[in-house]
């Protein structure tokens, strides 16, 4: 039986697919899969677990789970009378958006950027925009986001922002800034564009989920909460790596990044540089409790 607290939200995200060899098709959109395709996607806010494999999305709550076919770009919301409402554009979760209340702060922080006031209008400009600066806004759900595929640079900066999961559709994206917000995982970052990402200060204890096949060039993780370099891929664009302040305590495992000519290990657990891995483009080392 499906139970839901009042004001708490069920987000049920159905995202466009390409099925290769089942013969279905599902118009036009900026992220195609095949039916090999499988991955898992936790939401951390204690509201849902989806999981993305083949052409379904399986969606659990408190026990209650249903598979969608994903075929079109919609997302539902059930809220806590048990209706469930489907929202085909922005636009229309814009309009809605006083029936959910952290939707509703996410929207009003979104349409204040962009200076509108009209819904329809706001999703003309977001359509087409690149660069959205949110940081030190009340932003906390990014659902918003996922019909705006143009995007390259994301600020979120000292925000409330938990979960990534509505970015992972960006494959765009190649400037992130989560500094100083809620986010504990990496899992969702799937653009191959990424180029710089600020991790400074979030919730972040590891770098599991970041893959070799990414295009990092920076990546600053300070002042988090990773303990050790286990699950860091070679990188080979990575110029700058950023780990003061963490709990890491000696270069095992850190792999031998070819391009990095940065590295700052300061306020960390690391005594001895004697076993630094090979690093031949390294200029800089930044060293030593402040």
């Amino acid at each position: 039986m499906l139970s839901i607290n009042a004001k708490k939200i069920f987000l049920l995200s159905t995202i466009m697919v390409t099925l290769s060899g089942c013969g279905v098709s599902a118009g036009s959109s900026s992220l195609s899969t095949t039916n090999s395709y499988s991955s898992s996607i936790a939401i951390k806010d204690s509201s849902a677990a989806v999981t993305y494999k083949d052409y379904f999305t399986r969606v659990t709550h408190d026990g209650y789970s249903t598979n969608i076919t994903s075929r079109s770009n919609k997302f539902s919301v059930i809220i806590d009378n048990g209706q469930e409402k489907t929202f085909n554009s922005f636009t229309e979760l814009c309009l809605s958006r006083t029936l959910y209340n952290d939707i509703k702060t996410s929207i009003d922080e979104i349409l204040k950027e962009v200076s509108a006031t009209d819904c329809s209008q706001a999703e003309k400009k977001l359509y087409n925009l690149t660069e959205i600066d949110l940081s030190n806004s009340s932003i906390y759900n990014l659902l918003p986001f996922v019909w705006f595929t143009n995007l390259q640079k994301i600020n979120l900066s000292n925000t409330q922002v938990v979960n990534l999961v509505y970015l992972s559709n960006l494959h765009k994206l190649n400037h992130l800034d989560i500094t100083n917000t809620r986010v504990d995982t990496f899992l969702h970052l799937r653009s191959e564009n990424l180029q710089y990402l600020h991790a400074s200060g979030t919730q972040v204890d590891s770098f599991l989920h970041l893959t070799s096949e990414s295009g990092l060039q920076y990546l600053d993780v300070s002042g988090t909460q990773i303990d050790s370099f286990l699950h860091l891929p070679s990188l080979n664009n990575l110029q700058h790596l950023d780990v003061s302040g963490t709990q890491i305590d000696s270069f095992l495992n850190l792999p031998s990044l070819s391009n990095l000519s940065y590295l700052d290990i300061r306020n960390t657990e690391i005594k001895d540089s004697t076993f630094m891995p090979s690093l031949p483009k390294l200029k800089r080392l930044d060293q030593g409790n402040e």
